[in-house]
């Protein structure tokens, strides 16, 4: 029969939405509710995004069929600049965006009135995507609560956010601070993290705090400024590098001179009210000259560097070869080097005279730990790439490890730890440095705009050190299912890690405002931490049953912390559905969200709600990427822009198919056409292969069926513990590729037992329903049953069915069909005439169930020895003995006897008749004069061919 998946998705996706059966309310002795991080509003949703959510699904499904209802709400997630970013894309043209609006299904007219009324107003344009998202959703056959649907645009949504910061602001945890924040000169400030909701490159950026060092030059008050990550060096300064062929910046600084790179001083203006550039200075005319290095208050020489970078820092470095690999390199080569030195004016003696300064001692490098490190590694020169191996190396030593020397003044013997700070603020305290923060690497906004840091006199922060929420917050960590372990691991470091986070933005932003300070919104990731509460209330005021003006600080209360009376019915409702849902069982997000979300989702939750309804489980799902690894992106159009096309061509069973099984949830895995393919075609091979046990008409029951029985039920057995823990590959090669193997054995063995066969291939489909669900509703209704697969009990194994005789014997005759095919093979026979079978006496039963039953297998032949019946055989029963001995550990707990396994064979030798096309005998070893016949063993009959 043909397999069209398109058919057979719409068919049933149709009518799981149109069933009202399907439709989980609070009631039942078990729930389920299980969210995921809702998508940004930044376009249509692509391949990467379906894993995350097709899991979702998958455990939702699992779930109700083990007897729970079930919570499984969806929303979109607006706030930031992802919706005018994609907006403004549209306008510029993008073929990309233009195309996935064509794919649904709107005109040239239609997409340029979209355009238009999202000009207008972003809620157009929101509006507009959390229809499309469900669509997606939907075609992907997510049975969720689309009921419970919100934007966090719309105001019942905000009403909700504010009645939060509320609570926020009476705990302490809203507090405003001086801050360096991450701002885009065309939107305001961003949020830089891994989840990139602002950006469109650089979420793994840090800040970095530099220390602006003050080089006195030419004249008081004028400074050559560098820039340096470890002030504490500056006792083992021995000179300035600079680019001699950069222009740098002379420009006045809050009243001094500062000379620095042209790039530092557009990022400083970020960060300093008063600044006037003054002149350009080329890099060559300082080379050669002196300035007073602050710290040591001497005079050190101004040389030639290739390394200068003047996007980094200042552009200007201070060298410190005792402990910097690339400044001791860059001075070496120097020292080597006659015409560089001529080329820039400079005295070749004076500059070999120059003497590295042991400033620390490090532990396993002595007190000149960059020189030993360069020597270690056989650096050549300042363009080694090891250099940077040596950098990472010593710098984390030297900080972890270090004890300043005599070198160093006051601070000898105090390690580099303590020193680092102490030395920092007496430098600034002096006047002799200065702060400058930056990134640790290019980060862009989703507009396009290059990111700097910006000092912000007023920022509004959350206040994530607060001691007793971040105490409760990690042991609460503890207790909860957390999937992958190693997060679970991590995550209370990850928690203790957390200080003052900024809870709201200025500038072009989607968002709730914020309610204590006009011109303020609260930002994307501060309002996404609390929200599954929210969901509830949703549903309600979807359904027309609540209105904006109930959503009061009274409702929330009562609804969310018992506070108070209800107003009403629908508020007494509203309450008993929350405490009938909460607390989350899993939220469910990508492996952005393990240092962003999931974080201050649990600590919101354990700062405002009660213990009780604190999360009870976290899924983190990694990534989607192309080929080398890059994580999929809208950006790159084609399959990886809109997840519509694709659920056409490689259906959606094989999508999810290849989701759960390609890999682990835990690692990143590779989209591939073949491999997708190879995914779509298992699906199909599982519904022709259910479809052929359609086609068993027998009533007999033979060896086979008890076999088939017990190997389903064992394969319940196991597909149920790997889905319990959400070890979605293991269910899967049980559940759907074990059963497969089961099946095809069964025909092969000419199994014709119809009630026996179809409860089997019923069960496969209720075992692995979660993942394809729709090939499976199709099979469950081929099959002749009513009503939806997903709405019966997942299947519980029988344990009285698990026959290990049965399996034993069939592996017996498996292993049987390959020994008489390798003889065949070997001998190059050909076509057999005859095929004799021999059975192993039940003497050697006996010795091999003692064998497999004892601890020590040295003992086995005195034991057995005892035994008349086994002493009675003499030298081929000491043979056999000693083959067990060494194979102990191989033997199975249990046999069958003679006779059984005789009878299995006996009854399966029509199936080797078939096979080989030869005549076969069955006979019992015992009772045969043949010699190969004591080469039986049980479970390996011996052969003779002919």
């Amino acid at each position: 029969m043909k397999f069209d998946h398109k058919q057979i998705e719409k068919k049933w996706q149709e009518r799981w939405y149109a069933s009202p059966e399907l439709k989980s309310g609070p009631t039942g002795e078990k729930k389920f509710y299980l969210h995921f991080a809702y998508p940004g509003v930044s376009g249509h949703q692509h391949v990467g995004h379906m894993r995350g959510f097709t899991y979702s699904d998958m455990i939702c499904r699992l779930k109700r069929m083990q007897g729970h209802s079930i919570f499984f709400p969806v929303g979109t997630h607006a706030s930031g600049n992802v919706a005018p970013t994609w907006l403004r894309k549209l306008k510029e043209g993008r073929e990309d965006i233009i195309n996935n609006l064509k794919i649904d299904g709107l005109n040239e007219k239609q997409i340029e009135q979209l355009k238009k009324d999202g000009e207008k107003d972003i809620m157009v344009v929101l509006k507009y995507f959390t229809e499309n998202y469900q669509k997606t959703f939907k075609r992907f056959g997510l049975l969720a609560d689309f009921d419970a649907i919100v934007c966090t645009q719309y105001p019942q949504y905000q009403k909700f956010i504010e009645w939060q910061f509320r609570k926020l602001k009476n705990l302490g945890m809203l507090k405003q601070i001086e801050s360096y924040e991450a701002y885009c000169p065309k939107d305001g400030s961003v949020a830089v993290d891994p989840s990139e909701t602002d950006l469109s490159k650089g979420g793994n950026a840090q800040q970095n705090e530099y220390t602006l060092l003050k080089f006195e030059f030419e004249k008081p008050n004028r400074y050559i400024i560098a820039a340096t990550l470890r002030p504490e060096t500056v006792y083992g300064q021995t000179n300035l590098w600079i680019d001699p062929n950069v222009e740098y910046a002379l420009a006045k600084v809050d009243g001094e001179e500062w000379i620095l790179s042209q790039e530092a001083l557009s990022k400083l203006r970020y960060q300093k009210d008063n600044l006037e550039v003054i002149q350009k200075i080329k890099g060559g005319n300082l080379i050669g000259q002196y300035a007073k290095a602050p710290g040591v208050d001497r005079e050190i020489i101004i040389l030639p560097s290739k390394f200068c970078d003047p996007g980094i820092g200042s552009g200007i470095v201070t060298s410190v070869p005792s402990d910097a690999p690339i400044d001791y390199m860059g001075l070496v080569d120097l020292q080597k080097s006659k015409v560089d030195c001529e080329k820039y004016g400079l005295d070749y003696e004076k500059i070999k005279s120059i003497e590295v300064i042991p400033i620390m001692e490090v532990k396993g490098y002595g007190d000149m730990a960059a020189v030993k490190i360069c020597r270690d590694l056989k650096i050549k020169n300042q363009d080694d790439p090891k250099l940077e191996e040596a950098k990472k190396e010593v710098y984390k030593a030297g900080f972890h490890t270090g004890t300043m020397t005599k070198h160093s003044g006051k601070y000898a013997g105090m390690s580099v730890m303590e020193a680092k700070d102490k030395i920092k603020q007496e430098l600034i305290s002096a006047g002799k440095a200065d702060v400058f923060v930056d990134f640790s690497e290019p980060v862009v906004c989703r507009c396009g705009e290059r990111v700097v840091v910006k000092k912000i006199n007023d920022q509004w922060v959350i206040d994530y050190k607060n001691p007793e929420v971040k105490e409760k917050s990690k042991e609460h960590a503890k207790r909860m299912n957390i999937y992958p372990q190693s997060y679970k691991d991590n995550l209370p470091g990850v928690l203790d890690w957390f200080g003052y986070r900024s809870a709201t933005r200025r500038g072009n932003w989607v968002g709730t405002p914020f309610p204590f300070d006009k011109g303020w919104t609260i930002e994307a990731i501060s309002d996404s931490t609390l929200y599954p509460a929210f969901y509830v209330v949703s549903r309600y005021f979807n359904a027309g049953k609540l209105q904006l003006d109930d959503l009061t600080e009274e409702f929330f209360d009562y609804v969310f912390l018992g506070k108070g009376k209800p107003k009403n019915e629908t508020w007494k409702q509203v309450k008993k559905e929350f405490e009938y849902w909460y607390p989350v069982d899993i939220n469910l997000g990508g492996k952005e969200h393990q240092t962003v979300h999931f974080p201050v989702y649990i600590m919101n939750h354990a700062a405002i709600l009660p213990e009780n309804d604190w999360p009870q489980g976290i899924f983190v799902n990694y990534w989607v990427t192309e080929g080398g690894g890059e994580k999929i992106s809208k950006s790159k159009g084609g399959v990886f822009s809109n997840a519509i096309p694709p659920a056409d061509e490689y259906s959606v069973d094989g999508m999810r198919l290849f989701y759960a099984h390609v890999g682990s949830p835990f690692s990143d895995i590779e989209w591939a056409h073949d491999t997708v393919m190879n995914y779509k075609s298992q699906a199909e091979r599982f519904y022709n292969a259910v479809m052929e046990m359609k086609q068993v008409k027998g009533s007999k029951k033979k060896h086979i069926d008890a076999w088939l029985e017990s190997r389903i039920n064992t394969i319940i057995k196991s597909t149920t513990i790997s889905f319990n823990s959400l070890e979605l590959r293991k269910a899967i090669d049980q559940a759907m590729f074990e059963g497969l193997k089961v099946l095809a054995w069964y025909k092969t063995r000419n199994g014709d037992n119809k009630e026996v066969a179809k409860w089997a291939a019923e069960t496969l489909v209720k075992l692995i329903n979660p993942v394809i669900p729709h090939t499976c509703e199709e099979l469950w209704e081929q099959l002749g049953n009513k009503g939806f697969v997903v709405q019966q009990p997942y299947p519980v194994a029988d344990e009285t069915k698990i026959d290990g005789t049965a399996e034993a014997n069939e592996q017996m005759l498996l292993g049987l069909q390959g020994d008489i095919e390798n003889v065949q093979k070997l001998a190059n026979l050909g076509k057999l005439a005859n095929i004799t079978i021999f059975i192993a006496p039940e003497w050697k039963r006996t010795v091999y169930r003692m064998a497999a039953q004892m601890k020590h297998p040295q003992n086995i032949l005195k034991n057995a020895m005892q035994q008349e019946d086994v002493k009675a055989h003499g030298k081929q029963a000491v043979t056999y003995v000693s083959y067990l001995s060494k194979h102990a550990g191989e033997l199975l707990d249990d046999v069958p006897s003679e006779q059984q396994e005789f009878d299995a064979i006996k009854e399966a030798s029509d199936f080797f008749k078939q096979r080989f096309g030869a005549e076969v005998e069955v006979m019992k070893a015992s009772g045969s004069k043949e010699a190969k016949a004591g080469n039986a063993v049980p479970l390996k009959p011996a052969i003779l061919i002919s």
